[in-house]
């Protein structure tokens, strides 16, 4: 059933595209705790995601799945930065908003392979929340319609299953997976009744499927994430058209996370230049 947005619930959600909007170009860095928050900072991080400091494949392992961050945590890290601080959520938990916005939280990070409690077809009604931009994951133009309906104000192509895996092969494919789609509805512009057939095989409200064909792009930022912690990496994204990264917190695992994170900062600044690209992605073992 399509999600009808009053008013009021437009204008904030407007607001909260605003704010994603002054990330891009920029990138977003997962931390575990505020040492890592404050390196990612000095590094030039736009924003900060609060994860669970336990990574999802050893927490796989003893069988108790990926959990919420703790909101003390979040709140430590919160004291101790200046940038925005968004904390992550199994997909469809509206008790862990609830929870992290107890810790005056910036925004939440839904993305389904955090999900072991709901399911990855139930999601957060965004909507609901004044103020508090949502960043939620994709693998298809669909998805990310659907997610955007619900109030989505940045989707994230979220690549491999686990977030701390280095290895970001997945999320390219899912990234030029959903920028054939997007240019596909792109040459549809003009024509309804070809937009509302393509909305109708895809599953997707054909109002946002129209507004895609108009713009080009989907409505909001479009990031890219699934293991990144290389420059060149970061710099590809960009290149294949997302608008930021977000860095995986296996970077603070790295011999030397500082450098590395600034490495990252200069690739997503300048993406096209390879001379620099080179340079910088010397020595980071």
């Amino acid at each position: 059933m399509p999600i009808v947005a009053t008013s009021e619930q437009r204008k904030q959600w407007a607001n909260k595209i605003y704010f994603t909007t002054t990330l891009k170009k920029k990138a977003i860095f997962c931390v575990s705790n505020k040492l890592e928050a404050r390196i990612a900072e000095n590094a030039g991080a736009a924003a900060l995601i609060a994860v669970d400091g336990s990574s999802p494949i050893e927490s796989e392992r003893v069988n108790v799945g990926s959990r919420v961050v703790d909101k003390n945590v979040v709140q430590d890290i919160m004291d101790f930065v200046s940038v925005p601080v968004f904390g992550r959520i199994h997909a469809g938990s509206e008790v862990e908003v609830k929870y992290l916005k107890e810790a005056r939280i910036n925004g939440i990070d839904e993305l389904e392979f955090a999900s072991t409690l709901s399911g990855a077809t139930l999601h957060v009604n965004k909507l609901k929340y004044d103020n508090l931009p949502f960043i939620c994951g994709a693998t298809c133009l669909s998805q990310a319609i659907r997610r955007v309906e619900e109030g989505a104000s940045m989707i994230c192509i979220k690549g491999s299953a686990y977030d701390d895996t280095p290895n970001p092969a997945q999320a390219i494919e899912d990234i030029e997976r959903i920028q054939a789609e997007i240019a596909t509805v792109f040459g549809m512009a003009g024509d309804d009744d070809a937009l509302r057939l393509h909305a109708s095989r895809i599953g997707a409200n054909y109002n946002y499927v129209k507004q895609v064909a108009q713009l080009g792009r989907l409505p909001v930022p479009l990031f890219a994430a699934g293991g990144i912690t290389q420059p060149s990496d970061a710099a590809h994204m960009l290149e294949m058209g997302c608008d930021g990264v977000i860095i995986s917190n296996f970077l603070f695992k790295t011999p030397n996370p500082a450098k590395r994170a600034s490495a990252i900062i200069s690739a997503i600044a300048c993406p096209s230049n390879h001379g620099l690209l080179a340079a910088i992605s010397e020595d980071l073992e």
